[in-house]
C-alpha cells in the first residue's frame, strides 16, 4: 500500500475490477485540481460554511479511491470548519495540497502500469 492510495482497499469495495478503479483515478486526476481550488479559495475566504462544504466534497472523492491521507486531511479540515476553526482549516491546507499531488503521482503511476 503506498502512503497516498490504498489500492486494496478500493479494489475491495469495487468487486477487485482494476478498469473501474482505473477510471475513477483518472476523473480524480481530472477533477482534483478544481476541488482543491474551491477549498483553498474556502479557507482564503474564512467561510467556515464554504470550508466546511469543500472540504466536504474532496473528502468523498478521496474516499472513493482510498486516498487514505487526503481523505483524512480533508476530514479534518471539515471538522474544523464545522467548530468555526478557519485557523485550523487554513494550516491544513499546504498539508492538503502536498498529499493531494502525492495521489496524482501515485495515480499517474498506476494508470501508466494497467494498475
Amino acid at each position: 500500500m503506498s502512503n497516498a492510495l490504498d489500492m486494496n482497499d478500493a479494489l475491495q469495495r469495487l468487486g477487485d475490477d482494476k478498469e473501474l478503479y482505473l477510471e475513477l483515478l483518472q476523473v480524480f486526476r481530472d477533477e482534483s485540481d478544481s476541488m482543491y481550488r474551491a477549498v483553498d479559495d474556502a479557507v482564503s475566504s474564512g467561510e467556515a460554511e464554504q470550508i466546511a462544504r469543500a472540504a466536504h466534497t474532496l473528502k468523498g472523492a478521496c474516499s472513493n479511491i482510498s486516498a487514505v491521507e487526503a481523505r483524512r486531511l480533508a476530514a479534518e479540515m471539515e471538522s474544523a470548519a464545522k467548530n468555526d476553526n478557519q485557523q485550523r482549516a487554513a494550516e491544513l491546507i499546504d498539508a492538503l495540497r502536498e498529499a493531494l499531488e502525492s495521489v496524482d503521482n501515485e495515480a499517474q503511476r498506476l494508470i501508466s502500469a494497467g494498475a
